[in-house]
Parts: C-alpha cells; structure tokens; sequence
C-alpha cells in the first residue's frame, strides 16, 4: 500500500498472512479513487472503515456518478455514445449527533447537512424514532448541493436517568440512512450531609475571589419587535412564508429560545433556537397557512416567545382575500342563463356576458361577495366579437339596486372611459367620455381596476390611473360584472350585441 496509509500506523496486510497485494497491482485498470474507497472499506482498523455499508453505498454511488461525467474518449470509429446517470444521491455531513449531557427543561438545538451528491432534485422525508427528538423540516426536496437540517430535544420528554440513544431515518430517491441521535439527562440532585460553618465561609470567600477574578458574562436578554405584524389579502389554500423576525439577545450568556402559536394558521420556522451572548442575532420565518380558510376571513394571532432571557408576544393581524375568481369552476356563484336581453355562460375558463337590448347596459353580481365598502377590484375584459364603438364593458360598485351604484365602462373599439353614478334613478357622470392611449383596441385584454376607500374612488385600466374622484352619495353596496349595447341615432348603423369575455377576477382590502 502507499505511504499515504504506511505514515498513519495502520497494521499493512503485509504483516499478515497470507499477503494481499495492493488492488490496482492485480488490476491497473481500477481507478485510484476506486482504490482508495475499497482499501478505507477493507481497513483492518475497525474506526478507518466505513461507519455503515450506507456510507460505503454512498461512496461508491459518488464515484459512479463522477466517473459518468468524465469526457467520452474518440474511439477508432468515432466518438463513443454514452449518457452519463444523471440522478439524485443522499449524503449526509455527519452520522451521528451528540448533544451530551442536558438540563430538564431547557430545549438543545444541532445541525446537519442533507447533501446531494449526484443531480437532479432530491425528494424525501425524515422521520424521528422517538418522541424528543424533533426534525425540521420533515420533507425535502430541492436541487442544488445541499439543505440545512435542524434537529431538537426536548429535554422535557428524555426519560429519568436517560443515557442513550435515538434515530433520525432519512428516506429519499437518492438513497437511505439513518443519523444516530445521542443525549443525557442530567440529574440536579442536591448534596446531603453535614457541611461546618468554616467550609461555607471559605467556600464563599472563593466564590468572591474568583467572581473578581473571572467575573462571569451577564445574562441573557431577549429583544424583539413586538409591533403587530399585518398580513394583507392573502390567498386562500396557500403556504406562504410572509415575514421574518429577528431574535436579538442584548445580554451576554446564550439564548435559548422556544417558539410557539395560538393559531393554526400561524406558523413559525424553527421553533427553538439559540442566539450567542454580546449582540447575536437570528431570524425567525413566519408562515401563514390558509387551507381551510374562507374569504373575507380577518383575525389575529399570536406568536409566543418563552427563554431564559424573558418572555415575549407578537401579535399577528391576518386577513384572507374578499373574494378572487378565474372562471374554472361552473359553480363560482354567476348567474347562467338566457333571456330576451342578456345570455350568460361559462366558456373555457372565462364567464361570457351578452346584451342585446339596444340603449341598456346590464350587470348582474355573485351573492358569495357580498355587500363592501372599501375594497380595490380588479378583473380582465375583452371582446368575445369584435363590437362597435358603441358598446362598452366593464364593472359596477357599491351598487345597492338597479336606481344606485356607480359604473366605470370601457369602449375599446375608440379607446375611451367613462365614470358615472345612479342615485335614486338619477344619472349623472364623474368623468364624461374621454380617451385614453391606455386603452388597447380591438378583441385584446384590458385589465380594469377600481380603489374605494371612503369617500375617495380611483379608476385603473392596465396598470395606468385614468382618473380619482371624491363622491360620498353611495358608501357601500355589492360589485357585478357589466356589459352595455349603444343606441345607434342613425337608420342606417346597426349595433351588434354586446358580447364580452371576463377573466381573473380579484377583489382584495385596499
């Protein structure tokens, strides 16, 4: 063998017999790495061999994959077609973790590193074979080199007089293993016996001498921002990590922090930690989880923070979307059907509203909104047929009946807008017909948007203002889908129906 393993002291199959020659001697066409990874496996020192035939598995499934990706030599004939093994292949930064001897009560956090040592994305889940040991997170999967993995006791659940061992399983499409977990629980068992008063009194004047010697760290403190956190119009049956805190300790001596929620939909990632003494810091994810969630949903949660350097709440103010719809499903509350008047349907993934009645514009709403105040509306429409400067499409709001509510139309055929307002059967306009470059033409999308709050009315089209008014006559009332057909004043221009496509319909708190 090499020097390499002769300067480390490890007894040569030379000193045995019979006497096995290096590997490459009887076959120099097995590569040095190949070599190296079989000698560590065949070591006759139990502590240099591989600690598992997992890591060993692993070891070779590496080199494989390496030799695959090496450049394919010109052969005779040409060049040789071979495709390298492009997988996923499990490693792991450490098989074993050993917390040592705990405090009751008090949470230890480590770390480890899942790597991925071959390509492509690495899926599974890690399973902990006992119930103080905690793993986060519980699913992989990701494509790069390498994930962090926090691992937890919780000293609260080691049995008395625990001086042992757990597992973490790690199951995924690149390969199996398992880390090994170890801890102690200490005992605080006070001295008995009879101590005399000279001991005590030299007992203390060590204690004194030494604290002016080493004067010990001060302790820890916890500082954190406990100003409300508002998470605004989030969608529903979503996972979604919104914020972050930081945990600052202003003390001296380490924080050890545990993390807790009074909500369901309020999570946060990790939920123990430590943070070092003399101004450390670490950051913490809030997560909010809205499976399960309705519209309009509003409440406040909040974050608990337990340490040994105080305690601490956050308090969380949550409100879902009032209402958002694509279209998709038949079912969404719009009203289906045809009349003398109006048709209405559901036509790939978009809601067709049709008027034929000359000179009216009619809308129609989804009972699952409901009446609003402020809100900001946003939806997508365009021409089902190529229509006339004519028509017009667009939306209504605060509309309580058929003789109050406002309207902003569009008429993309000549580029132009209108605002006005139904009160008590009066019409009248905030922003007569006026055109606009924002505009597009023809049978294209134009994404219109309304912001009510108060008293205060704005009108969007693609992204550009058109026009904020102020206008208190209706202060809330229900939101609904409009299509209008003009009144043409010569015999000989016939208006065709209006015939109009609506799509991702969003309606959110201002």
């Amino acid at each position: 063998m090499s020097d390499e393993y002769r300067d480390k002291g490890e007894p040569q199959p030379s000193d045995y017999s019979p006497y096995y020659p290096p590997i490459r001697a009887k076959n120099p066409a097995i590569t040095a790495e190949l070599e190296k990874i079989l000698s560590k496996a065949l070591s006759l020192v139990a502590d240099n061999r591989y600690p598992s035939v997992d890591d060993l598995k692993q070891a070779l499934e590496s080199y494989e994959y390496q030799q695959a990706k090496q450049p394919v030599k010109p052969s005779a004939s040409g060049y040789q077609q071979e495709i390298p093994r492009v997988k996923p292949i499990l490693g792991v930064d450490k098989p074993r973790i050993d917390f040592g001897s705990l405090i009751p009560g008090t949470p230890s956090v480590k770390h480890f590193t899942i790597q991925n040592l071959g390509a492509g994305i690495l899926m599974g889940k890690l399973t902990a074979g006992e119930s103080w040991i905690q793993v986060f997170p519980t699913i992989i999967d990701f494509e790069g080199d390498k994930k962090d993995i926090i691992v937890t006791v919780d000293t609260a659940r080691l049995p008395r007089n625990f001086d042992g061992k757990g597992y973490i399983d790690i199951e995924t499409n690149g390969g199996n293993t398992r880390i090994e977990v170890r801890a102690n629980r200490k005992q605080q068992t006070p001295r008995r016996g009879w101590i005399v008063a000279g001991s005590i009194l030299a007992g203390i004047a060590a204690v004194v001498l030494i604290a002016r010697a080493f004067p010990s760290a001060p302790p820890p403190v916890l500082d954190v921002d406990t100003s409300t956190i508002y998470l605004k119009n989030i969608e529903l049956s979503t996972i979604n990590d919104t914020k972050t805190i930081t945990i600052n300790n202003t003390g001296g001596q380490t924080l050890i922090c545990t993390l807790t929620t009074d909500r369901n939909w309020l999570q946060v990632y990790p939920t123990t930690l430590e943070v070092d003494g003399n101004a450390g810091t670490r950051k913490v994810v809030v997560r909010v989880n809205t499976t399960g969630l309705n519209y309009k949903f509003s409440d406040t949660g909040y974050i608990i923070i337990k340490s040994n350097g105080g305690d601490k709440q956050i308090p969380v103010k949550l409100t879902t979307l009032i209402f958002e719809d694509d279209f998709s499903n038949p079912n969404s509350g719009w009203w289906v059907g045809s009349t003398a008047e109006s048709e209405a349907e559901y036509l790939d993934g978009k809601y067709r509203y049709l008027n034929k009645q000359s000179g009216y514009y009619r809308w129609n709403w989804n009972e699952k909104v409901g009446q609003l105040d402020d809100f900001v509306l946003e939806v997508d429409a365009q021409w089902y047929i190529l229509s006339s400067s004519y028509n017009y499409y667009g939306v209504t709001f605060r509309a309580q009946d058929e003789d109050n509510h406002y309207v902003f139309f569009v008429s993309s055929d000549d580029s132009q807008y209108v605002v006005g307002k139904d009160v008590k059967g009066t019409w009248s306009t905030l922003k007569g017909w006026t055109e606009s470059t924002y505009i597009k033409k023809g049978t294209a999308v134009n994404r219109l948007k309304v912001v009510c709050q108060g008293s205060q009315i704005s009108v969007y089209v693609n992204g550009y203002l058109l026009a904020t008014f102020s206008d208190s006559s209706l202060s809330k009332g229900r939101v609904g889908l409009a299509v209008g057909k003009g009144k043409s004043t010569s015999i000989f221009t016939i208006v065709p129906d209006a015939d109009a496509l609506f799509d991702n319909l969003k309606i959110s708190w201002p």
